[in-house]
């Protein structure tokens, strides 16, 4: 029945949505010690306990198809690198995860793409790099 913490400086109740649907009912467990505390400290906070966030961000959040075109167009040998995007993304639609195939693609292409590109000498090149291995996929994380 863990579903609780309580912190006594603050005064607060923190709970699950699982203790607070206990607590909804009479005599139970959770009522009990609700009504207890709330004996003990007549000026008790009760707060619900929400999610924890990821302690690693998706790195392919907001990153879509549309914005890999646009910012690949920024480049000086954009037509060539278009090309091969279009050749990844044709080769990603056999994989389990299509977007997958295409992001890490991208990620190893333009791996500072999150930086302001440096447009010191007016132009941007990139390199190519091979196609990734169909076989050797890894996860976003």
């Amino acid at each position: 029945m863990k579903n609780y913490k309580m912190n006594f400086s603050t005064r607060t109740l923190t709970i699950t949505k699982e203790f607070a649907a206990g607590a909804m009912i009479p005599h139970s467990d959770e009522a009990i010690l609700l009504e207890h505390f709330q004996k003990i400290m007549p000026d008790l906070k009760v707060k619900y306990l929400t999610h924890k966030p990821s302690a690693t961000p998706n790195r392919a959040k907001g990153l879509t198809y549309k914005k890999m075109e646009n910012y690949i167009n920024l480049y000086e040998n954009s037509e060539e690198l278009l090309e091969r995007f279009r050749i990844v993304k044709a080769l990603s639609q056999i994989q389990t995860n299509p977007y997958l195939y295409v992001f890490n693609w991208f990620v190893n292409q333009f791996p500072n793409y999150k930086e302001m590109p440096d447009f010191s000498n007016g132009k941007l090149h990139a390199t190519l790099i091979e196609v990734p291995d169909v076989m050797n996929i890894k996860s976003i994380a």
